[in-house]
């Protein structure tokens, strides 16, 4: 069956998800009856419905199978106004209104919805017009009459904000607008009554699915809307990713001869280049599922340069980049027409590897270029796709619904076949899942089927087992693999253990809906000694002390930020500076493209969405340490995210705080994760700070080799927070409180363990006392019981202290030595009495 997709620039087109929440919609089915709420609209009287308005079959090209069959006309007539009223319409503070037009003639000013807060008109000849606060011009943009036009507008009185879509583009966006009252609203006139007064503002031409939607619609539904005339905006699925262009691309959207297009700019004055990078999200047309692949573009002839296409023809063996494949270039002249461009493709992988993106579109010449749409079309090898997450050898989390999910044609009835049950779910949009029941932990091997009612071939997993899953994530600590760790030639010679199970997702930068050509494995010598170190010391003794089968899903990615973790929505409302961070990502050709924001969440960590697990670990910081507020403000609001997108909002968070390593703001930082731990709820930092300067095969401090005391303590965090152990001395001494006697400073701590000591039986070191906050000296620290006393000569009225702020590389001796009696260190941090 072939298979074509629409992929727009400012959305890679795909699969919906769920129904986005209409509130009122309006089909025309022969009356203006609402077809969702319950506020139906009134004629004009100016005539019967057969007279004005009338209903007509002329409906937008394209309407979706389920989509309304007829549309609504005013203006058939001089003399008589057509139009309809909808009275006393509820109005949100957050909302938006989509709806297709289509007018006969465009001159004058013609009013098509009129309220009193916001109008849309066509004012002059070929102009569509939306006003608001009264009669403020939000924007004018040029259509043309006898062309069904899709128009979005949405606005948030919190934000005071309103924007304006036209097919699918933003065309304007404000911040001070405020939607007060609709009261009533009129389509089809200025004056909607029987006289000619204002006979020149009656709308002449054609309306078509009026939606009211309650909420703010994203880009991304607007954009679902206007490619999928009549149907209700959607949330899209989850492995959808937004246009944005790999470094130097630069984009804009524009209207040309009333068609919404894209148009290539450079990043920088000084580059040469200008192409757009695309992404294909349809699953049965990636990876090297397709036989043939026919991609047509629609461009603007003006630019007389050749068009050229490059594309993924990567193969398993590739790099992290893999191989451009560039066809020869389609000549182009100056005619100023919309032209179209086709190639045909027998050896593309799209596998997003070619600098993260499948084909790119660029010129041979340092010109703009203008590009409305592209096509793909192709014949799937496979017309059942499940993720590779789902394989044999695969744990499955115990006490919490296991979804399984993946990809067909439509209307494909797909059966999954567990543990003695047999879930059946029908491929809608593409994409399909059944959710089986909570399971207890379970040793014995299982199998899994997944099969269909047409004659595709049964899938089949073997020797699954039930029990904790654990993801894994951050950056090259978390990454550092298991036979590089200090004593790793030993770990890994012991790492037999069916009961273990183990799986990476790739890290090169795929815009995948499933990671490619990995799979889950027994634990053993061959498996273990490329895993993250730190997860699999973490796993292996919570596998021991638990007697259950653990797993351990590692998804990380050396030299990345916080921000490429999180998601767009965590960014947008979570944190003020991303939107400078976005624009030094994509406009700085140094930048790595795996910390531009919200990458790695959208092309490694969504790939296992929502795959069950128990909990996170978390080795990240190196890439934000000189951003310690920032990462207070940001990273709480990304382990919440996260919760929610697995649907649990207490799963446990546990993270690393950063290694033994000096270098500017280092202890801010760790002071900030500290700060973090507190403030967030089932949550847990392991300190490392006490650990040896041992470094790994590339010879750099900021990766110490030793990592099974990290694993260990993350996993003594899990046996007593998780695991019921309550008496398991799990943390080190934690900075409670201070106060000042005798000209000395008294600390407390919590999780003191069975007391407080120095661990190396040496004088307590490490400890800074100041008398403004500002500037700190070396003091004297001793124990008293369960507190210690910090003082020095030279400070009289102590404000301050810090602990584990200076580190000396050099030094032989480590420069901290708080610890309990369990020799779990105390973290770093700094207290002020202001």
């Amino acid at each position: 069956m072939m298979k074509k997709l629409w992929i727009g620039l400012l959305l890679c087109a795909g699969s919906l998800a769920v129904q986005a929440g209409v509130s009122h919609r309006y089909t025309f089915e022969g009356n203006v009856r609402d077809t969702v709420g319950a506020k139906h609209g009134t004629a004009t009287a100016a005539g019967t419905y057969t007279e004005a308005p009338q209903f007509t079959a002329d409906i937008p090209t394209g309407a979706v199978e389920s989509a309304p069959k007829r549309s609504i006309e005013f203006g058939m007539t001089n003399s008589k106004k057509s139009g309809f009223t909808l009275s006393e319409f509820p109005l949100s503070s957050q909302g938006s209104y989509s709806v297709w037009l289509k007018a006969d003639t465009l001159t004058g000013g013609n009013y098509i919805l009129l309220a009193d807060s916001l109008k849309l008109l066509n004012e002059g000849a070929g102009l569509l017009k939306t006003a608001y606060n009264g009669w403020t011009s939000l924007r004018a943009t040029s259509i043309s009459s006898d062309k069904w036009v899709h128009v979005v507008v949405t606005w948030d009185n919190s934000k005071s904000e309103m924007a304006y879509y036209v097919n699918g583009v933003r065309i304007a966006l404000v911040d001070d607008a405020t939607v007060g009252s609709f009261d009533r609203i009129r389509f089809g006139g200025y004056s909607l009554s029987d006289s000619a007064e204002k006979a020149s503002n009656q709308f002449d031409g054609k309306l078509y699915d009026l939606q009211f939607y309650n909420h703010s619609l994203r880009a991304k539904e607007v954009a679902y809307l206007h490619s999928n005339p009549g149907s209700e905006a959607v949330q899209l699925a989850d492995f959808l990713v937004p246009f944005k262009g790999w470094h130097p691309v630069q984009c804009e959207p524009v209207t040309v001869a009333g068609r919404s297009a894209w148009k290539s700019l450079k990043a920088k004055e000084e580059h040469k280049s200008r192409f757009l990078s695309f992404d294909i999200q349809d699953p049965l047309l990636k990876n090297g599922n397709t036989k043939t692949v026919t991609l047509t573009l629609t461009y603007l002839d003006q630019f007389k340069v050749p068009l050229i296409l490059k594309y993924d023809s990567s193969d398993q063996s590739a790099g992290e980049n893999g191989i451009w494949k560039q066809l020869p270039g389609v000549t182009t002249g100056d005619s100023g027409e919309w032209k179209t461009a086709s190639w045909t493709l027998d050896d593309a992988l799209f596998r997003s590897r070619c600098h993260g993106h499948d084909f790119r579109i660029t010129v041979g010449g340092d010109v703009d270029f203008i590009i409305e749409d592209c096509t793909v079309l192709g014949t799937p090898k496979q017309t059942l796709i499940v993720p590779d997450v789902f394989s044999d050898n695969m744990i499955l989390q115990r006490n919490a619904p296991i979804p399984v999910w993946g990809w067909a044609d439509d209307g494909t009835v797909v059966t999954v076949t567990f543990a003695g049950y047999d879930l059946d779910s029908t491929a809608r949009d593409g994409k399909w899942q059944v959710v089986f029941p909570p399971m207890k932990a379970n040793k014995t091997p299982q199998t899994m089927t997944v099969s269909t009612d047409s004659n595709i071939p049964t899938l089949q997993y073997s020797n699954i087992l039930v029990g904790d899953v654990w993801l894994a994530s951050g950056q090259s600590n978390m990454e550092m693999m298991l036979k590089e760790e200090k004593g790793g030639a030993e770990a890994v010679s012991a790492s037999e253990n069916p009961l273990l199970r183990l799986f990476k997702v790739p890290r090169c930068l795929e815009s995948t809906v499933a990671p490619v050509g990995t799979t889950w494995s027994e634990s053993n010598p061959g498996s273990s000694a490329g895993q993250s170190a730190v997860g699999y010391f973490f796993v292996s003794e919570l596998q021991e002390e638990l007697d259950i089968p653990v797993g351990l899903l590692q998804c990380a990615y050396g030299g990345t930020v916080t921000e490429t973790w999180c998601s767009p929505e965590v960014l947008e409302q979570g944190w003020p500076d991303w939107e400078l961070f976005e624009e030094n990502a994509l406009r700085n050709p140094e930048w790595p493209r795996r910390n531009t924001s919200s990458e790695l969440y959208n092309r490694m960590l969504k790939t296992v969405m929502p795959f069950p697990v128990k909990g996170f670990i978390w080795y990240q910081g190196e890439g934000n340490a000189s951003r310690a507020e920032e990462q207070k403000a940001l990273f709480p609001n990304m382990v919440a995210d996260w919760r929610k997108s697995w649907g649990n909002d207490e799963l446990p968070f546990y993270i690393v705080q950063l290694a033994r390593y000096e270098a500017a703001d280092w202890h801010e930082f760790r002071c900030a994760q500290l700060d973090v731990w507190k403030n967030t709820p089932d949550s847990y930092m392991a300190v490392t700070i006490d650990l040896s300067k041992d470094w790994n095969a590339d010879n750099h401090p900021i990766h110490p080799s030793t990592k099974a005391p990290i694993g260990h303590r993350l996993a003594l965090a899990a046996r007593a927070t998780v695991y019921g152990e309550t008496d398991l001395v799990y943390s080190g001494p934690i900075i409670r409180s201070m106060e000042v006697k005798n000209e000395a400073m008294v600390l407390s701590f919590d999780h003191i363990g069975s007391g407080l000591i120095a661990s190396d039986n040496q004088p307590l070191r490490g400890f800074y006392i100041s008398a403004d906050g500002e500037r700190f000296v070396e003091a004297s620290a001793e124990i008293k019981g369960d507190t210690v006393i910090v003082q020095s000569s030279n400070v009289r009225n102590p404000v301050a202290v810090r602990y584990g702020a200076e580190v000396d590389m050099d030094k032989e001796a480590l420069d901290v030595n708080l610890a309990n009696q369990e020799m779990l260190p105390a973290s770093p941090f700094t207290v002020n009495l202001n």
